[in-house]
């Protein structure tokens, strides 16, 4: 359930528990199409580094009018086109412009892991600007649970307004929030909330852009407010626009690796172990000395509960300062481990 003090909509495409770990990519292109002097496509490529399954593809545009008759448009993933018609699930007018977004189900698409360029062909007599190109999945993983929501549209956000979000979760805990914004100026501040805590303040931003928090600990049916704060600076516009949220709460450990480093000698022994309750996949191990990569190496598994271990011929005189890393994507995503060596 949604709360609003704003202008415009965003809707729930998806809210449960799911089996494996959640996955979320934005990409920010700012392309313009269409109109006087402009290319009348423009492809944005999108590099997705696992299979995915319930994946949605949001695509958040603006323009002067987007309610034009007149308005050829069509959008192609890879080979298949997935519309010929300008039909966006939220339509809204502010600050003197048009905002949409056009939600798609991909998850027949992108089922492997892949680069993938996504099409965009607009003919009209207004330039029409690609303010974001936003993918949510989830990577199939046994072993690893989330309880998912995601919200895609256009809200306008006018100063001292704010725009909340029920999260209606049974359970309380940790959860991940992710946001994707645009800010009309680099003197309009952004606060986030749970429950009338302040998470997170956001300013000298302009343009589209996304914040992710993790590990925010959340009661029962949590209320997430996003409000613009009031100042006595005046902007234009001065709407901040809000097109995605995606919010998270882990329900396993997922992949947990441990690191362990044993230098002697010339030789250093690194030690990973999963403590976690699913396979950890593509760890890369990698040794920094001196702002300077000196191994770097990729185990391609280690299930729950094992251990495996690497061992690196390394000349002593970089030996310190040395740190080794392992990073792997976890419940909270891109998750790094490092041990510093003296």
């Amino acid at each position: 359930m949604t709360t609003q003090l704003s202008t415009g909509e965003l809707i729930r495409y998806a809210s449960g528990v799911m089996e494996g770990l959640p996955y979320k990519l934005s990409l920010f292109p700012a392309a313009v199409v269409g109109g006087y002097g402009n290319p009348k496509s423009t492809t944005v490529r999108m590099s997705v580094e696992y299979p995915l399954k319930n994946a949605l593809l949001n695509i958040s545009i603006s323009g002067k009018n987007l309610a034009v008759k007149k308005l050829l448009w069509k959008v192609s993933l890879g080979t298949v086109t997935l519309v010929r018609e300008f039909k966006p699930q939220v339509l809204i007018k502010s600050n003197d412009m048009s905002y949409a977004s056009i939600v798609f189900d991909v998850a027949q698409i992108l089922k492997e892991p892949g680069k993938y360029e996504l099409s965009v062909s607009c003919e009209s007599s207004e330039s029409v600007r690609i303010d974001e190109v936003g993918l949510i999945g989830i990577i199939p993983l046994k072993g690893a649970s989330v309880y998912l929501n995601y919200w895609a549209g256009e809200t306008a956000i006018a100063p001292g307004e704010s725009y909340e979000i029920e999260l209606s979760n049974t359970n309380e805990g940790k959860a991940g929030l992710v946001m994707v914004f645009t800010m009309p100026s680099r003197n309009a501040p952004m606060a986030i909330y749970v429950n009338g805590d302040k998470m997170t303040d956001i300013s000298g931003i302009v343009g589209t852009d996304e914040v992710s928090l993790k590990e925010v600990r959340i009661p029962k049916n949590a209320l997430i407010s996003v409000k613009h704060l009031k100042t006595g600076v005046s902007y234009y516009p001065k709407n901040i626009m809000l097109h995605e949220v995606v919010s998270y709460i882990p329900l396993s450990p997922g992949p947990r690796i441990e690191l362990d480093v044993r230098p002697s000698g010339e030789d250093v022994e690194v030690y990973l172990k999963n403590t976690g309750s699913s396979i950890a996949y593509n760890v890369v191990v990698v040794g920094i000395s001196g702002g300077f990569m000196v191994f770097r190496e990729v185990v391609e598994s280690i299930r729950p509960g094992e251990e495996k271990s690497l061992l690196f011929r390394v000349a002593k005189k970089v030996l310190s300062p040395f740190i080794v890393r392992a990073v792997y994507y976890g419940v909270w995503g891109q998750t790094i481990v490092s041990k510093r060596l003296k």
